[in-house]
């Protein structure tokens, strides 16, 4: 599992001339007293990485669409320049492969930072993704959205919408299986029921009431699912 960027002692202390233990200290230091400290817009961009899911290495067409979503003055080459900078930063580790990782405690604080407009930075690049409101299954597969969309429709408070994709019509379940193969769509019905064990029953009472139908949707063992794959 790639963590991302080196977040350590030693490179504080290079940095700042003395170590820091705590890795609350860490995060102060790297974000307070770095005299390469950036914009607030683009700090404002930097924050908005924390919608994506831990531990997860995420293509840099797939942060160029949320950036240029949220900042539609921005360009591709802007997009690649600041990631470029915030890599040189050390806020997040560029791979190879054109994905991005970044440390588990800069996600805790890209997160925090993001506060109340958690929520809204979701549903941002579910717009992003789908500005027109088709169906989700009719989307073209970018190697992300497949993959992490019944993640971030939650994480919108759009818990209903997800329920309705996985227990509607197949369609869903068809192009998942067809492009990630049926253990991903196995996946995102067991993500929807750990979901529906947390969602206030009066926010969400047609999502609530049915995990037992999700639950239903769930092979009794799962190594079987494998035979569907392409």
């Amino acid at each position: 599992m790639r963590n991302g960027c080196k977040l350590s002692s030693t490179s504080l202390k290079s940095k700042f001339g003395r170590s820091f233990t705590d890795p609350k200290d860490n995060l102060q230091v790297w974000f307070d007293l770095s005299p390469d400290r950036l914009p607030e817009t683009d700090r404002t961009l930097y924050h908005a990485l924390g919608i994506f899911p831990e531990n997860t290495p995420i293509l840099d067409a797939v942060i160029a669409r949320l950036w240029k979503h949220i900042g539609s003055q921005l360009s591709d080459f802007d997009c690649g320049e600041l990631l470029t900078e915030l890599a040189r930063l050390e806020l997040i580790e560029r791979h190879p492969d054109k994905t991005v990782t970044m440390h588990d405690l800069l996600h805790d604080y890209m997160r925090g930072n993001l506060g109340d407009g958690l929520k809204n930075t979701h549903r941002e690049l579910l717009r992003a993704y789908n500005s027109v409101a088709k169906s989700w299954w009719e989307m073209p597969d970018d190697g992300y959205i497949f993959e992490n969309l019944v993640y971030h429709l939650f994480e919108a408070g759009f818990g209903e919408e997800a329920f309705e994709l996985l227990t509607g019509a197949k369609h869903w379940q068809v192009e998942k299986s067809k492009i990630k193969g049926f253990s991903a769509f196995v996946d995102d019905i067991q993500l929807a029921i750990e979901k529906a064990k947390l969602l206030p029953v009066a926010d969400y009472y047609p999502v609530c009431r049915r995990p037992q139908a999700l639950s239903g949707n769930v092979p009794p063992k799962r190594e079987q699912n494998e035979r569907y794959k392409d």
